[in-house]
């Protein structure tokens, strides 16, 4: 049979004979590409649910910490005892008294007539057992002076000078609390008015040294310090004034730190969720596996079937006996068949 183009007065449509076969060949790719666009679609769901079951893991984690369920805190029913409760602090109540607080020494000259010149010699301040000797020579015996050469001895005394109307004067001050850090000031070979830092016999004490007093449920207690560093195990208090009753320190479990291991924000976890359930929920059901959305596709690339609107479908199946061409769905008739019919009639005739 030979072999011929249609002409102009064939009376077919060239045209779209051409683009269904385009379309058929095509085909594969086509289906290639909506199995692209669903895999990719599956992908991201998964990653969302990845990165939520990550999310839970983690809030799973904290919550399987044992310190997160052994944690306490402590609080005070007056700020003249503040709390710190720390690792191995147990559950309890206490009562604290506070009758004196812990301080530094502190003592002051009298106002010097003439600060620019104190005259010279030695002080040695002599604080816990240990002794400090400084020098005052000439040219250095200024008020000024003075007081620059006694905070840099580290001796555990700060000097500074204070403004009185009459003139300035010096103070010295210890710089730890405590009965056991008082200081005494010698001076020895002074010339002037520097023999009047002498303590005792010259400068006035205005603070003593002392020791902090304090009860816990009535046991007599004292500190060098107003800090009280695990004074009950694993429990630090802060004594901060005097107290005219008893302060309650209570310390109790930890409810904040055990919230803390779970998720802050509930509405961004659902929201991270909700997009895989959705894509879940939206998925075609495939009742031979019990309901559950339908298993991804693995299109053959020599499948040849056309999906047309309305529910029509075309295959092109070969055999044996050559080739057919069925017409599937609720829409093929006999007008349909007797059309496409003519249409091949045609095209045959041409040929």
């Amino acid at each position: 049979m030979s072999l011929s183009s249609p002409g102009i007065g064939s009376g077919l449509d060239v045209n779209a004979i051409v683009d269904q076969l385009v379309a058929l060949e095509r085909r594969p790719i086509t289906l290639l590409e909506t199995a692209k666009t669903r895999l990719d679609t599956q992908l991201s769901s998964y990653g969302l649910m990845q990165s939520y079951l990550g999310n839970l893991q983690s809030i799973a984690a904290k919550l399987a910490d044992p310190a997160n369920w052994t944690r306490n805190t402590g609080s005070s029913s007056d700020d003249a005892v503040a709390v710190l409760a720390g690792d191995g602090a147990i559950a309890g109540t206490y009562e604290v008294e506070v009758q004196a607080l812990a301080s530094a020494q502190s003592m002051s000259s009298a106002v010097f007539a003439d600060p620019s010149d104190l005259g010279t010699g030695t002080l040695t301040i002599t604080r816990g057992g240990e002794t400090f000797d400084i020098e005052i020579a000439a040219g250095e015996t200024s008020l000024q002076a003075v007081r620059d050469k006694i905070n840099a001895a580290g001796a555990g005394v700060s000097a500074s000078i204070v403004q009185d109307a009459s003139g300035p004067l010096l103070i010295l001050t210890g710089t730890e609390t405590g009965a056991a850090n008082a200081f005494t000031v010698s001076v020895a070979g002074a010339t002037g008015s520097l023999a009047s830092l002498a303590y005792p016999g010259g400068m006035v004490e205005r603070r003593v040294a002392a020791d902090a007093q304090f009860t816990i449920n009535g046991v007599p207690l004292s500190s060098a310090q107003n800090h009280l560093d695990n004074v009950i195990d694993g429990l630090s208090l802060t004594l901060t004034r005097l107290t005219t009753a008893p302060v309650q320190v209570t310390i109790a479990a930890d409810k904040a730190a055990m919230m803390h291991g779970q998720p802050a924000d509930p509405h961004q976890e659902w929201a991270l969720l909700e997009p895989v359930i959705s894509g879940t929920e939206n998925m075609a059901r495939d009742p031979s596996r019990g309901g559950r959305p339908q298993k991804a596709g693995n299109p053959k690339t020599g499948q040849t079937r056309i999906r047309l609107a309305k529910g029509l479908e075309i295959s092109h199946e070969t055999g044996k006996a050559g080739h057919a061409i069925r017409f599937h769905g609720g829409k093929v008739d006999a007008r349909l068949i007797e059309r496409a019919v003519a249409a091949l009639r045609r095209e045959l005739a041409e040929d």
